[in-house]
């Protein structure tokens, strides 16, 4: 690989938005033609007048790009990206099995909840069928209900998907 095959090279990086800015950058983002990804979840919203299913992000404020080094600043400069997420000086690059993973969790349609802080850990879990097969993390109990938890550890945060134990 010479040095201009690095420059070339695609990392998914994870971006912070302003709040609630998420579809809007999405838009942005396709409209110059730079690959990103938006995971979305479907959602009930209650008005006083009527109850909608919505499509909210996965991670709220969060938005994930696959850049090179030219497109690295382009994406960041996007009007409603405020900052890459960064760990110890330098941008998060997120491994593509994760993004694999957070893709088939956002696809299942499951009603996946992100938390900051890891819930009373438990037993390792690997999901051998299904949408999921091949996904592991931990097995916990939250309000009776067991829930299988996903760290995504470029991010700091872990997502809690129920299951249903077989």
């Amino acid at each position: 690989m010479n040095i201009n095959d690095k420059d070339n090279l695609r990392q998914w990086h994870v971006a912070y938005t302003a709040p609630r800015a998420e579809k809007k950058v999405s838009d942005r983002l396709s409209e110059q033609g730079i690959n990103h990804y938006l995971p979305l979840k479907k959602t009930k919203k209650q008005w006083s007048d009527r109850r909608k299913w919505v499509e909210e992000p996965l991670f709220p404020s969060y938005i994930f790009v696959q850049v090179d080094r030219k497109e690295y600043f382009d994406a960041i400069n996007t009007d409603g990206m405020v900052c890459y997420i960064r760990f110890e000086g330098k941008a998060a690059m997120v491994r593509e099995q994760t993004m694999s993973d957070i893709r088939r969790i956002a696809e299942a349609g499951l009603m996946a909840e992100m938390v900051d802080e890891m819930p009373r850990p438990g037993t390792r879990y690997s999901i051998n069928a299904g949408p999921l097969k091949g996904i592991s993390g931990r097995v916990v109990r939250l309000k009776g209900k067991t829930h299988f938890v996903l760290e995504v550890e470029e991010l700091g945060k872990f997502l809690v998907l129920p299951f249903s134990a077989s």
